[in-house]
């Protein structure tokens, strides 16, 4: 209660001072993040661009399979490889179980979710796990077993085939709206099937060399050309508005990464398009990570991220942030990396995502229609390791964020670093060969954050002292108060209406610990929050249309 006390005024007197933010980049800064949306002139590709593509490529193919050289004696490595292998079998066994490739049976791309739970399947898990148990050379120590199997290859390629004469291939309907593009810069790919396709991109990426040998490669890079051709050089001659805009929707952000940027790098090195998809895919992502304006994605002035025109803290933001901080990885060090205001972007992004976590947890306000994820900075963590790492940016900053961040005995005790070995398109190994690299370079940790911030994009105020942090979120008539969707965040109706968090027990200090478990809650009377009781099974009702954000008048 003495925390309580000593916050009350402060909290709710500088929440409210909009346009006040302790972020290391001021707002002006919106003013120099100019776009470029001039024709650039082609230009004749150079032996060294051409050698640089496969340094990308071959990065890429590590990042995702890892290197080979870490041990079992290491016990993050170790959880993570058994996590990999285990994984691999079940779904190859119940793929198997279920009748293999003839077991498919029919395959639908259509737009809607209810038509595509087969290609969502074969995108999010079979490919990927093929794909990846195939490439994956394993530990020292300890060998992938079904590493470089050409009974797994041949599989792959028989689903390939299918998925072919099934309809997936160019011309293919993702219901994905170019002219939505053109006319107003925004793009979303909610419902349609390209959000799901990274397995699938993944697996291209891997097999290269597999593929072109028997004669499927071009036929494959023609189809996922034409899913991903919103991040390809203009086509039909009607010109490209988009690059008026500045920012760029999440989706977009995760997808020019982890299938755009595929597709370039798994490019034949004789392709002569090759050097110039990747040079307007670095314009592409230039466009992605400037300061966005108004209520458009990704990264406000003040640092947080943005989608479905509002602030959405974990989810979108973790993902998006992620797949930006990979590609400036994975491009450094060539004629290809992005601008140097690119990068301070999204660093600031990732600056500020640790200022409203602690140490891991985020305040349920900006969950979004998440509110059991609170934990995203966790799986944010290989991001911060590509800043930092020696062989990555080798930002001295990023350095002493990543080593106080770093928890490693209670992320052996959890195995929580393996979770993210899960979901569309499964994971990568090379997350914790980054994160341990960095590891070993035993940096001086940053100070424990001390000090207010006050967010004006996300109507959100954040104390931090060492050991904890108190946060208030609020909403107004331009700021959403929260988002929910069919079975999503059914009850989080007053996660904004100035609830005031504070995250002071466990270890870490978490949002659990210091008492707000999911289960147990009047979520009528949630702290702070002065509230309407609205009946449980009304809250319910309203959202059966699907998901939403939601906005009171203040």
């Amino acid at each position: 209660m003495s925390v309580v006390k000593t916050l009350g005024s402060v909290m709710f007197a500088s929440f409210f001072m909009v346009g006040c933010t302790a972020s290391s980049v001021p707002l002006a800064q919106v003013e120099k993040n100019a776009i470029d949306h001039t024709q650039q002139p082609i230009q004749q590709a150079s032996a060294k661009q051409i050698q640089e593509l496969e340094t990308i490529y071959r990065r890429y193919v590590n990042w995702t399979v890892g290197t080979g050289t870490l041990s079992k004696s290491d016990p993050l490595a170790r959880i993570q490889h058994e996590t990999m292998l285990s994984t691999f079998n079940n779904i190859e066994e119940q793929f198997m179980e279920e009748g293999g490739v003839e077991g498919l049976g029919k395959i639908s791309f259509d737009r809607t979710k209810d038509k595509q739970p087969v290609a969502r399947y074969v995108f999010d898990t079979i490919l990927p796990s093929l794909s990846m148990s195939y490439a994956y050379p394993g530990l020292m120590d300890s060998p992938n077993p079904r590493y470089r199997n050409p009974e797994t290859v041949a599989t792959i390629i028989a689903i390939l085939d299918h998925m072919h004469a099934a309809g997936w291939k160019k011309g293919v309907d993702t219901g994905f709206d170019f002219d939505e593009l053109r006319k107003t810069g925004f793009t979303g790919f909610g419902g349609s099937i390209n959000n799901n396709i990274s397995g699938y991109s993944k697996s291209l990426l891997l097999l290269r060399d597999e593929l072109h040998q028997a004669g499927r490669l071009e036929r494959e890079l023609e189809t996922l050309d034409w899913v991903t051709r919103i991040f390809s050089p203009e086509q039909d001659g009607r010109g490209m508005t988009h690059f008026q805009f500045p920012g760029f929707n999440s989706d977009g952000f995760k997808s020019m990464v982890r299938n755009r940027l595929s597709y370039v790098v798994t490019q034949l090195p004789d392709d002569p398009s090759r050097v110039e998809n990747m040079q307007f895919l670095t314009r592409f992502y230039n466009k992605a990570y400037t300061i966005a304006p108004g209520w458009a994605d990704k990264i406000k002035p003040d640092g947080v991220g943005y989608h479905h025109k509002g602030v959405y803290g974990n989810s979108y933001s973790e993902q998006g942030l992620e797949a930006a901080a990979r590609s400036i990885f994975l491009l450094q060090g060539t004629s290809f990396q992005v601008t140097d205001e690119s990068i301070a972007n999204v660093k600031l992004g990732l600056k500020t995502f640790r200022i409203y976590s602690q140490k891991y947890d985020m305040h349920r306000g900006i969950a979004g229609r998440f509110p059991h994820q609170l934990d995203s900075l966790v799986h944010l963590l290989p991001a911060y390791a590509y800043y930092g790492m020696s062989s990555g940016i080798n930002d001295l900053e990023m350095k002493g964020i990543f080593s106080r961040l770093w928890e490693r005995d209670y992320f052996e005790q959890t195995g929580i670093l393996s979770e993210t070995f899960d979901g569309k398109g499964l994971g990568a190994f090379g997350e914790i060969e980054a994160m341990l690299a960095l590891e070993s370079e035993n940096i001086e940790p940053e100070p424990a954050l001390s000090g207010h911030w006050v967010y004006p994009y996300g109507a959100m105020s954040i104390h931090r002292r060492p050991g904890w942090m108190a946060a208030v979120k609020g909403f107004s008539r331009y700021i959403w108060d929260y988002e929910s969707g069919k079975g999503q965040n059914v009850y989080g109706g007053n996660t904004s209406s100035g609830v005031l968090r504070l995250y002071t027990k466990g270890s870490p200090v978490n949002a659990f610990d210091s008492g707000y478990g999911i289960n147990g809650w009047d979520w009528h009377r949630l702290p702070g929050a002065t509230t309407v009781r609205v009946p449980y099974k009304k809250c319910i009702k309203v959202i059966e249309t699907g998901h939403q954000n939601h906005l009171s008048a203040a």
